[in-house]
């Protein structure tokens, strides 16, 4: 066995044991999911990525959307959301967890994308709502399947999880994985989310003053590509996050993609500012090109947080 999957499996015995994994998909239990592998395009060639070159493609991004969205509709939030020029549908497949069979708790599909082969493996391992689900990418090496990325996320009926892959020549695919079924296990009328409040005067000054000297980017000119993103850490001891908890910045790059400024324009909950504060001010961007030159640039970002 390669020294990456025995790790992997090392990693999923010992969160078993820790009781981060719980038991198996119980017998009668049964799961519907839907899967979707799209591939994007960008405006502009991004250039050879700095992935670790070991692997053929490598995760960059994961979102949550909103759940029962048609095949249009879905590819217009992932083209606006990760700003990408265009997506296209790769594949779509229907899986069921439970059916019987020898891997009860688990469904593998496997597929082509950018010339190779490639498997993911999605696990049960709750089976209550929010459903628990252990996801593996893995590609096709020397005729075995290895494992690329693994990641516990929490599903339910209300959203989907999309899944952000690169290529070592920085083309962008996602796969979309949502729970259809069975009906207990979806749920249909999801209240809309309460708007946010009105901006103080106060405030927008604040905003103005922050903007002064830099062009304010927008999705339709063409935010400049993001090619470092840290993660917010929440400190030891605090409150988990609920599912939904966000905050919203304004960030202020250097003519060389540094994050030099970050204003908090809103959030859900305060314990998770300085956390997103602190990741956003090691994210990296590649230069904001403006009539040929690279500029200093204001531009929006949304830090979400996930309970887990």
């Amino acid at each position: 066995m390669k020294k990456e999957s025995a790790l992997m499996l090392i990693a999923a015995a010992y969160l078993v044991a820790l009781g981060v994994l719980p038991a198996p998909l119980c017998a009668g239990n049964k799961l519907e999911l839907k899967l979707r592998i799209y591939e994007g395009s960008r405006a502009a060639s991004p250039g050879p990525s700095q992935l670790n070159p070991s692997f053929s493609i490598q995760r960059t991004v994961f979102a949550y959307l909103p759940a029962g969205l048609d095949l249009d509709d879905e590819k217009g939030r992932i083209k606006r959301v990760f700003n990408l020029h265009g997506v296209s549908l790769i594949e779509e497949a229907g899986l069921i967890i439970g059916e019987g069979g020898q891997e009860p708790d688990r469904v593998r599909h496997a597929f082509r994308m950018d010339g190779n082969a490639y498997q993911v493996l999605l696990m049960v391992t709750e089976f209550t709502l929010p459903v628990r689900l252990f996801t593996v990418l893995q590609v096709l090496e020397e005729e075995k399947f290895k494992n690329m990325s693994g990641e516990l996320v929490e599903m339910k009926g209300v959203h989907s999880a999309v899944f952000g892959f690169e290529t070592r020549q920085g083309k962008p695919y996602f796969l979309s994985i949502r729970v259809t079924g069975p009906e207990e296990m979806v749920t249909h009328s999801v209240p809309p989310p309460s708007p946010p409040p009105p901006m103080p005067r106060e405030k927008q000054a604040e905003i103005e003053e922050f903007e002064k000297g830099a062009y304010k980017v927008t999705w339709e000119s063409a935010p400049p590509r993001l090619l470092k993103q840290v993660d917010p850490v929440l400190p030891p001891g605090a409150p988990a996050p609920a599912a939904g908890d966000h905050v919203s910045l304004n960030l202020r790059i250097d003519k060389l993609g540094n994050v030099t400024r970050v204003m908090i324009i809103y959030s859900s909950i305060k314990a998770i500012e300085k956390p997103a504060v602190d990741a956003v001010k090691q994210w990296k961007y590649a230069p904001y090109i403006r009539d040929g030159k690279p500029r200093e640039a204001v531009l929006s970002a949304t830090v979400r947080f996930y309970s887990r």
